[in-house]
């Protein structure tokens, strides 16, 4: 091969590396701003508000028959509320929960979305099936879905069980059933 030809070749795999590099970079960045909440704090987001607690857990669910359920693991059940105190709509209609580690746990019910018009809250609880080993640390994420991707905000809050408690939060669920609300209540702010 000609010294031109190598040092073409050479110069087109520094490029291809270098966008390689620079593609990873630009991936490891958050598409989304986090805003941080505590449990039972009411956190601003756009023009709503949203106010998570009454954490639960058990290893059954009972009620409705398309939630009910059993689990060999546990089930982390979080009461959420989201309200529209001003004059546009709040809507929240995906979550996840969040590990230390490197899971993701997704709801349990097939759907999930609180819908609040203006002047109203919406309240539901979210169910998730996790690893009864690894509940340090669950934070629960919310935000609103996009047809049109761009920079969204998304709630997140830690449910409050660390490490130094997880064994007794393990304990709760053990033989305990809990029904959740997944299908929410609307009431009026005052």
């Amino acid at each position: 091969m000609s010294r031109p030809r190598l040092l073409g070749l050479l110069a087109a795999i520094l490029c291809v590396a270098l966008a390689a590099a620079l593609l990873r970079t630009s991936e490891a960045a958050l598409d989304h701003q986090v805003v941080r909440g505590r449990l039972e704090q009411p956190v601003r987001v756009g023009t709503g508000e949203v106010v998570v607690d009454q954490v639960r857990v058990a290893d059954r669910l009972s009620g409705d028959s398309s939630v009910a359920g059993r689990t060999p693991g546990l089930f982390v059940v979080v009461r959420v509320d989201a309200a529209a105190p001003g004059t546009e709509e709040f809507r929240l209609d995906e979550a996840r929960l969040l590990t230390r580690g490197d899971r993701i746990y997704a709801p349990y019910q097939a759907t999930f979305g609180l819908d609040a018009p203006p002047g109203f809250a919406d309240r539901a609880d979210l169910v998730f099936e996790v690893d009864p080993a690894g509940i340090a640390g669950l934070t629960l994420e919310l935000w609103q879905s996009e047809l049109v991707s761009g920079y969204q905000a998304r709630v997140q809050v830690p449910l409050g069980i660390t490490a130094a408690n997880a064994g007794a939060w393990r304990d709760a669920g053990v033989r305990t059933a809990v029904e959740p609300d997944i299908y929410g209540r609307t009431r009026a702010l005052t």
